[in-house]
């Protein structure tokens, strides 16, 4: 089925075009919630989010860069993430376009282990 990207946002830490710095949000690496994926067409990996694309669009992460030794005040769980955003509409389900406007609020970087993965926002609707 071919895809037709109407809206593709990507947000990362090396955005200059913004004005006003954003918060960062420090994410605890959940399998159980987000799986790994090789884009092959473009040898990046991207995270697929637990409960998202129930309809005709879907919210993911793009990695980006990994760095070492970061110094966050606060790590979240991701689930604690996904339950502030307010997307939640079933057991289980996410309302995408609501989880990506609270997702793009923030510079979200996934921790895994000692790596700091910077990852971008992708909203997109078939």
């Amino acid at each position: 089925m071919k895809r037709f990207i109407l809206l593709l946002f990507f947000y990362t830490i090396h955005s200059f075009s913004q004005e006003e710095a954003q918060d960062t949000l420090f994410i605890k690496y959940d399998r159980n919630l987000l799986t790994r994926h090789l884009d092959v067409d473009n040898s990046r990996y991207y995270y697929l989010i637990k409960g998202t694309g129930n309809r005709e669009d879907l919210v993911y992460f793009y990695e980006y860069e990994t760095h070492k030794k970061l110094s966050p005040k606060k790590i979240l769980s991701f689930k604690e993430v996904l339950i502030n955003s307010d997307a939640y509409y079933g057991k289980d389900k996410l309302q995408d376009s609501r989880l990506a406007e609270y997702l793009w609020k923030y510079e979200v970087i996934l921790v895994k282990g000692d790596d700091y993965i910077e990852l971008g926002t992708v909203y997109e609707i078939e």
